[in-house]
């Protein structure tokens, strides 16, 4: 069993190798450390400082494209979606959407060079986390526009009619929705291709389609993707406003099917954020059902119940965070660890 949990809010090296040490003593394998575009625009040499405590301390080092271009998954601002909007996604109506658009080639530039820059790091992975379409929801004063979608590009229909030898619709249909469900797939091949040359392994995170359809639907087409080394998704149950049960064990149960299938690890996440008071033992619930299916990859999000922020702050992050390493400190592997 290995457990993880995500690191975020400090760059200051002092601060956070006390929390990293805090994470080794607690029982834990990993750490998903976010690389958002601020970080790698001003802290790169400060990551790379992080990312070698990490590893001192026998930690592997995960990265996290933390809102990058705005279609992974993270509470972090993209400088390309204003300063680059030539690369932005475009909403059936024209509307220029603040993500990026995945068929638009100076985007896979970008990301091949965040990429680099993880290597550089010496990163051991790469999470690629809840690639998505646009989310409305997901922006301040953005609301969803019935009838709309994303994206309409040049690029997107190009790339559209050169595959079917069709105009781009006019009007959303089946055909649009496969084409944008193998261009994101397209899209992470290439970044899970190019990680692997560089020599890291790489983990992906979907988004359920309970909690949007803005992801992939169709997961068995990911989980055969060439040199991707870890499977998962995050079945949040009170971010997504679903019961614990029987959310987690379907969850759970998909998981384990497609990695059998495809001869991946599994990787699955709990949420540690945002819990209200009076559910906190709903974590401990969660956990039981993933261990009790033999999940071999268990990540929390994220470090300390995500106390530093007030915006993920649980009502009792203590209690949350008590929780966890309770957990972790009870199972096998810990008690294996320490002998």
């Amino acid at each position: 069993m290995n457990y993880g949990t995500s690191y975020f809010g400090s760059r200051i090296r002092d601060h956070v190798y006390r929390d990293l040490k805090d994470i080794k003593d607690s029982g834990f394998d990993y750490v998903v450390h976010t690389y958002s575009e601020n970080d790698w625009m001003y802290y790169e040499k400060s990551m790379r400082e992080i990312v070698d405590d990490t590893k001192s301390l026998g930690l592997k080092a995960v990265l996290d494209p933390w809102g990058v271009g705005g279609v992974f998954g993270g509470e972090a601002f993209s400088y390309m979606v204003y300063n680059q909007s030539e690369n932005n996604q475009l909403l059936s109506t024209g509307k220029l959407l603040p993500v990026a658009c995945f068929n638009n080639p100076n985007f896979r530039k970008k990301i091949e060079d965040w990429i680099i820059s993880v290597a550089a790091l010496g990163g051991d992975e790469i999470l690629w986390d809840e690639p998505h379409w646009y989310i409305a929801s997901w922006f301040i004063g953005q609301e969803e526009e019935n009838g709309t979608w994303s994206c309409a590009c040049n690029y997107c229909k190009k790339k559209f009619q050169d595959l079917t030898g069709n105009a781009y619709p006019e009007f959303y249909c089946e055909e649009l929705n496969d084409f944008r469900e193998n261009s994101l797939i397209d899209f992470l091949d290439h970044c899970i291709q190019v990680t692997n040359q560089k020599g890291m392994d790489n983990a992906i995170c979907l988004i359920p389609p309970q909690a949007y359809s803005a992801g992939i639907q169709n997961w068995e087409k990911v989980a055969s993707i060439k040199n991707l080394n870890r499977f998962g998704t995050d079945p949040y149950w009170i971010a997504h406003k679903q019961d614990v049960e029987p959310y987690v064990t379907q969850t759970v149960s998909v998981i384990k099917k497609l990695c059998k299938k495809y001869n991946l690890q599994e990787q699955l996440w709990i949420q540690a954020f945002t819990i209200p008071g009076g559910r906190e033992n709903e974590i401990e619930d969660a956990f039981k059902i993933m261990q009790s299916g033999n999940v071999n990859d268990i990540g929390f999000w994220g470090y300390n119940a995500c106390t530093h922020m007030s915006k993920l702050r649980p009502e009792n992050p203590d209690k949350v965070w008590g929780i966890i390493q309770k957990v972790i400190q009870n199972d096998v592997h810990f008690i294996k660890t320490l002998a």
